[in-house]
């Protein structure tokens, strides 16, 4: 039966028992930021225990190494670093990547092995996700050479180091594969395919007989010589948080989000998680014994729909829920990430221990057999497809996306077993995805296979059949405007902008440091010259009637104030503030499958809103006026968010 060692709101997670399996090293939030710390589980189960790095960075994925003595991590910069546990000295081993795997220390206590992403050419990004063996001594590090595949990805697949010289072991190619190797990486012997199952998070057993590794069906224990599995089971089942009681939020004014104008004077009564009913206020109040909201001089909206983002688990804490809500964003799309994280999340806001908006959700993107992103997964051939979307199935995602190098024949066996399920597909790629039915496309440009964007010019203008293809193939279409010059513009015109309260108090210190040096603008007039053939794009694609959707691609832009500043530019571009906002409320639920309860204020909806001062439809910057949340029918102030009276 398991048992919790933590019992509180924050981000524990990677935990990674020390070698005489009395304590746990794991990063937590506890202490501000993602830090280290370690705890004795055997003689104090119930204390804090001790925090073992102070960075203001994000230090995640530990391991410890077999003598006890020294535990290797990764930082937010994907940079691997050895700590002692004894004296917390701290050496930092690699540059920053692109996205590395768990490191895995050898039998030998000095080298450590992880999966980092190798491009072929200068040409192109894309590459292979290879095996990398450090010398934790010396710094020096080495390739270890392998077939023309590519490790699945670059999070949980491996790979692991084994005890004595049981080699180390990897997802790849749709199987478990073992490979011989010495303590110091040199290869013993080919790559052998021992399981033609796909998993996660694969874990050698003492004695080198046996490895455990997670399924979507629960956790998995292979006997290496009988090749003999078996199920080992837990139950992690849990409850859903309830919301109970009612709420009048009085004479307010009320913007539904299916199109029509605001209309003042309202009283909307809220029961349980659902709006009981919406009516106009009486001069008398006729509820006085309810819990009361007064709305007089701000705008009951939907809560807003962020459909393309990228959850930085665990990178950003508990800190991600409260920045969401902060924003008025009480429901994300993640078209890509590491499912059990998510998966993790979730379930924490579902049960009530953290605070943060619905997920939608997808695992890594379907690829070739050659990728870039950490979070893709490498597929090789139909059979190993076929493993992706039984996973996809039995994890219940709600959508698939494919990236850039999926072979078309391929990207078309997706669209039709997903629509056999009912499962949303999404795609950078634009021909011939939407011939074969994808539902949407991501990105007013975006990277492609062909060797170039397939949307628009060098000088930014979209081609004409581009336009064609996304208006009358109907596909929700997710220009994500702010990655392609709109966040240069945004801090042209205000370069304040991220001094307002939310941002400075929520946002981990390396993330704002990131954020404000990477995007260094232009003067105003440049950027909106850049932003001009982008805005034209929208307006024309708008006045055909397309489906639009608001998405960011954060954290490339700030979470939650992304969304916000991408919906002031849709509507800049020539949605208009009303058909902007609808794109990140009633027409985003409608491509979540989600229309019958979210995306608008009526009676029968789930309670998802957000209060602003002001009236966005007049000024579309009153969306940054958030005041109050409200998800799933329960109440989250700003200042309750922000940790303040």
């Amino acid at each position: 039966t398991p048992v919790a060692v933590t019992r509180d709101e924050y981000l524990d997670t990677d935990p990674h028992w020390s070698p005489d399996s009395r304590s746990i090293v794991y990063s937590s939030d506890r202490g501000g930021t993602m830090d280290l710390w370690v705890k004795d589980t055997e003689t104090k189960p119930n204390a804090l225990g001790r925090r073992l790095t102070f960075s203001i960075g994000a230090e995640f994925a530990p391991s410890w190494s077999p003598d006890g003595m020294e535990i290797a991590y990764v930082d937010h910069s994907s940079q691997l670093h050895v700590i002692s546990v004894a004296d917390n000295d701290d050496r930092v081993l690699t540059k920053p990547q692109r996205g590395i795997s768990q490191p895995s220390w050898s039998p030998d206590n000095v080298h450590v092995a992880f999966s980092v992403h190798q491009p072929l050419s200068t040409r192109f990004r894309e590459g292979y996700n290879r095996i990398v063996v450090v010398d934790t001594q010396n710094g020096d590090s080495s390739i270890i050479d392998q077939p023309e595949l590519s490790i699945s990805g670059r999070d949980g697949e491996g790979p692991v180091w084994g005890p004595n010289e049981s080699g180390l072991a990897f997802f790849m190619d749709g199987g478990l594969w073992v490979l011989p190797v010495a303590e110091d990486g040199t290869l013993l012997g080919k790559a052998k395919k021992v399981l033609g199952e796909t998993g996660d998070f694969p874990s050698w057993l003492p004695d080198g007989q046996a490895i455990i590794f997670v399924t979507p069906r629960g956790i998995k224990h292979l006997e290496l010589e009988s090749l003999e599995s078996h199920y080992i089971p837990i139950n992690l089942d849990y409850e859903i948080f309830p919301t109970a009681g009612k709420l009048l939020i009085r004479n307010v004014n009320v913007l539904d989000g299916t199109g029509a104008p605001p209309r003042s004077e309202q009283d909307v009564i809220l029961e349980g998680p659902r709006i009981l009913s919406i009516s106009p206020t009486t001069e008398r109040n006729l509820f006085p014994e309810l819990r009361t909201i007064d709305g007089r001089g701000r705008t009951l909206i939907p809560g807003l729909i962020e459909m393309h983002t990228h959850l930085s688990l665990p990178a950003f804490g508990s800190r991600h829920g409260k920045i969401w809500l902060a924003y008025g964003v009480t429901a994300v799309r993640t078209p890509a990430d590491t499912p059990y994280r998510v998966l993790e999340e979730r379930e924490s806001i579902r049960s009530g221990k953290r605070i943060g908006p619905r997920i939608f959700y997808t695992g890594g993107t379907l690829d070739g057999d050659r990728i870039y992103y950490s979070g893709g997964l490498a597929i090789s051939d139909e059979e190993e497809l076929e493993q992706e979307m039984q996973r996809a199935f039995d994890l219940e995602y709600d959508i698939i996306k494919t990236y850039v190098r999926l072979p078309d024949v391929l990207q078309k066996v997706v669209v039709d077993e997903a629509h056999s399920k009912g499962v949303f597909v999404t795609s950078h790629e634009i021909y011939p995805a939407v011939s074969y039915g994808v539902d949407g496309v991501e990105h007013v440009a975006g990277t492609s296979r062909r060797g170039f964007s397939p949307k628009f010019s060098d000088l930014r203008r979209t081609y004409g059949d581009v336009i064609e293809l996304i208006s009358q193939s109907g596909v929700f279409f997710t220009p994500t405007i702010l990655i392609y010059g709109g966040w240069s513009l945004a801090l042209a015109r205000e370069p304040d902008l991220l001094e307002e309260n939310r941002f400075q108090m929520l946002y981990p210190s390396w993330s704002k440091e990131r954020l404000l040096i990477s995007r260094v603008p232009m003067n105003e007039t440049g950027s909106r010259e850049v932003m001009e053939p982008i805005f034209e794009t929208v307006a024309e694609l708008g006045n055909r009637g397309s489906r639009i959707i608001a998405g960011t691609d954060s954290p490339i832009v700030p979470y939650g104030f992304g969304l916000i500043l991408e919906i002031e530019q849709l509507s800049e571009a020539g949605l208009g503030p009303s058909l902007a906002i609808r794109s990140a409320t009633q027409l985003a639920a409608e491509a979540l499958g989600a229309g019958d309860d979210l995306g608008t204020v009526e009676a029968g909806k789930i309670a998802d809103l957000v209060l602003v001062k002001g009236d966005p439809t007049q000024n579309i910057k009153d969306l940054r006026r958030t005041e109050v949340v409200i998800v799933n029918g329960r109440v989250v102030t700003i200042p309750r968010l922000l940790n303040q009276p």
